[in-house]
């Protein structure tokens, strides 16, 4: 959320130029770290989001790949019972190295809203999920991996703020703030979803046992 919550433009900012009285900002793209701008970047005359907002989904997106792999791992190795973790592995890190390398082309070539609002790293997530649950081959997880696609594709194409503006609490997100919903939402679905299945898994475990 830090990365999609920057400070106002100013005559400063990247692509913005200073007038008689006021500036003007045209559309370019802003980057820092070895990543470069691609997933999550967007242009900054239409939303305010930290040049290193790349560099942060490539890190956290691959962290999570690994967190899952090594999960995976210490399970095995506590029950017996291998899994087949390294397809997921390596088709993840495929897809997060696809993305980082097409750079511009997952910002701009893509046509419509799916760019605008710098969502693309949750289609990144949800394709690795995907291959996850072709693994799992475990109906409610399936269920759950569809339910994030459907988020992302909101999040992608529509201002989730919105839907607050129809309960009468959109004034919590305006200006700066306004794209944080779109982040909010499924990052929400993903935290409470894993813990429902940490808590089911746990209870099956420990019916096992007994």
């Amino acid at each position: 959320m830090l990365f999609y919550h920057a400070g106002d433009l100013s005559r400063n900012s990247p692509g913005c130029h200073g007038t008689t009285n006021s500036f003007t900002c045209t559309s370019v793209l802003i980057g820092r770290g070895p990543f470069g701008a691609g997933l999550g970047s967007i242009f900054p005359n239409m939303a305010n989001v930290s040049p290193w907002a790349t560099t942060y989904w490539v890190v956290s997106i691959f962290v999570g790949i690994c967190a899952i792999v090594a999960f995976y791992w210490l399970h095995a190795r506590s029950s017996g019972v291998a899994g087949r973790i390294w397809p997921f592995a390596c088709l993840a890190t495929a897809i997060l190295a696809l993305a980082v390398a097409s750079r511009g082309w997952v910002t701009i070539d893509i046509p419509g809203d799916f760019w605008s609002r710098g969502m693309q790293a949750l289609f990144v997530i949800a394709l690795g999920l995907a291959v996850l649950a072709v693994i799992e081959r475990r109906w409610s997880f399936s269920l759950f991996v569809i339910g994030f696609v459907g988020l992302a594709l909101l999040s992608s194409l529509y201002n989730v703020s919105n839907l607050f503006q129809h309960l009468g609490i959109g004034g919590l997100w305006n200006g700066t703030s306004q794209g944080l919903p779109n982040l909010i939402l499924p990052g929400l679905y993903l935290v409470l979803g894993g813990v429902v299945f940490w808590a089911v898994d746990r209870r099956a475990d420990r019916a096992a046992r007994s």
